[in-house]
C-alpha cells in the first residue's frame, strides 16, 4: 500500500501539481492543499481572510497523511515583515521571531496527524526593485527595500528556520544555495518568463524539488 503524502502551503506550493512528483515517487499518493495568500502569521488569526488553518485541518483529517510537506512563508517575509517595519517601526528580526513561532505552532497542529514533516525553504524574492507590474507587485509597492535587502532577509529567515527544525524533529529541504546567484539574487533560471508572475518558473523549480526530495522520500 502506498504511503499518503500531503503538501500544505501558500500559492508557491501549487508547483506540486506537476505530474513529475508522482512519477518520480510512485510509492506515495500525493495530495495538495495550497491557499492563495496564506501566511504563517495569519494561521494564528481566527479572523484570517484566507481561513488557511481551517482548510489545512480539514485536509489533514481527510487524508490522514503518513508524510506532510510544508511550503509557506513567502508572503510573511515578502510583505508582512516590511509592513510591520514601516507601519509600526517593528525590527525585522522581531517580526521574524514571531513568524517562526507561528511555524512551530503549525507543525504542532500537523503532528496531531503525522510525525513525519518535511519543511521546504521559503522561495527567494523575484520582484525587482521598484517593480509595479502585476497584482502582487502592486500590492507590495510600499515596500522600499531593495531586492538584495529582501533576499538577505529571506536568507536570514531560512537560516533561522533551518536551526529550528532540529529542535522540532522536522526535516528541512534547503534550496537556498541552489537558488542564489553570484550577484546575491535569485538565479535567472528560476524567474518566471511571465514578468507578471512572482512565482518561480515551474520547470526549473519542480526539477530542483524532485532532485532534492530524493534525499527524504
Amino acid at each position: 500500500m502506498n504511503k499518503r503524502l500531503l503538501v500544505l502551503g501558500d500559492s508557491h506550493a501549487h508547483i506540486f501539481k506537476a505530474g513529475k512528483f508522482g512519477i518520480r515517487f510512485p510509492e506515495y499518493d500525493w495530495s495538495l492543499c495550497y491557499v492563495m495568500g496564506a501566511t504563517l502569521i495569519g494561521l494564528q488569526n481566527e479572523n484570517s481572510k484566507t481561513k488557511a488553518l481551517e482548510q489545512y485541518r480539514d485536509k489533514l483529517g481527510e487524508i490522514a497523511p503518513d508524510v506532510a510537506l510544508t511550503l509557506i512563508g513567502e508572503v510573511d517575509i515578502g510583505y508582512h515583515v516590511w509592513f510591520k517595519n514601516k507601519a509600526n517601526n517593528e525590527p525585522v528580526e522581531k517580526t521574524i521571531e514571531r513568524i517562526l513561532a507561528s511555524y512551530v505552532s503549525f507543525w504542532t497542529e500537523i503532528k496531531k496527524y503525522t510525525s513525519s514533516i518535511i519543511c521546504v525553504s521559503t522561495p527567494l524574492p523575484t520582484i525587482p526593485d521598484h517593480d509595479q507590474v502585476g497584482d502582487v507587485a502592486l500590492s507590495r509597492k510600499f515596500v522600499d527595500a531593495s531586492q538584495l535587502q529582501r533576499t538577505e532577509v529571506t536568507l536570514l529567515f531560512n537560516q533561522r528556520l533551518k536551526a529550528l527544525v532540529a529542535q522540532e524533529a522536522v526535516q528541512y529541504l534547503d534550496l537556498d544555495l541552489l537558488s542564489l546567484g553570484d550577484d546575491g539574487l535569485v538565479i535567472p533560471d528560476l524567474l518566471h518568463p511571465n514578468r507578471f508572475d512572482h512565482h518561480y518558473f515551474g520547470r526549473t523549480y519542480s526539477n530542483m524539488l524532485v532532485e532534492q526530495l530524493s534525499r527524504f522520500l
